[in-house]
């Protein structure tokens, strides 16, 4: 359905003549554009059913910001890349509603462990989105500084005993993140060595 709608898109384009070639590029484009504001809407929609459309749109914020500098898991088809990116917000708005489960020792062991995954194997790129070298070695150290930023804030705020949402809403992404990247860092490890085998 997408992808008839993308067709569609790229026929009227072509028909105004503001496409001439490369049509498949433009189909591809069209399909992530749609796939991605239906992801938006569909976050959106349901944040404002739970009440929360502030941590909804910082979540967006933030989790495309980090997507950007640490790069991580990207699933093989646009259906399951949806259904993944729409479970992962269910999550966070489930946990950033229950405070209780925030402040627990075992979310604060995933924060530092997510951290220290964020550390050392960030930016991760996959076959399809590859980062050149140069890129990745900005990349790590705007990795390296979001950490150090992130362990500060939260030192300041445990010393002063103050708690702000949203640094929680950082928290989760950081672990998301950190689960994402090592998630791909283990598949582009196991195609390599695949690929050694062959």
């Amino acid at each position: 359905m997408i992808e008839k709608l993308s067709e569609r898109i790229v026929r009227y384009l072509e028909s105004k003549k503001i496409i001439m070639d490369n049509r498949e590029v433009y189909e591809y484009g069209f399909n992530l554009i749609i796939y991605e504001l239906i992801n938006l809407v569909m976050i959106l929609l349901t944040s404002i059913l739970l009440g929360d459309v502030n941590a909804a749109i910082s979540y967006i914020i933030i989790f495309s910001i980090f997507r950007i500098f640490m790069g991580g898991y990207h699933e093989k088809s646009h259906i399951r890349c949806f259904i993944s990116t729409f479970s992962l917000y269910m999550v966070f708005a489930l946990s950033i509603r229950n405070i209780e489960l925030l402040r627990s020792p075992v979310f604060e062991l995933l924060f530092f462990s997510s951290l220290t995954s964020i550390w050392f194997i960030c930016p991760v790129d996959t076959a399809k989105h590859r980062i050149s070298i140069e890129i990745k070695s900005k990349f790590k150290i705007i990795n390296r500084i979001i950490c150090i930023l992130l362990l500060v804030i939260y030192t300041l705020l445990n010393y002063f005993h103050y708690e702000i949402k949203g640094f929680y809403v950082i928290e989760l992404i950081s672990i998301y993140m950190g689960i994402l990247c090592l998630v791909q860092f283990h598949i582009n490890n196991r195609e390599m060595g695949e690929k050694v085998n062959e």
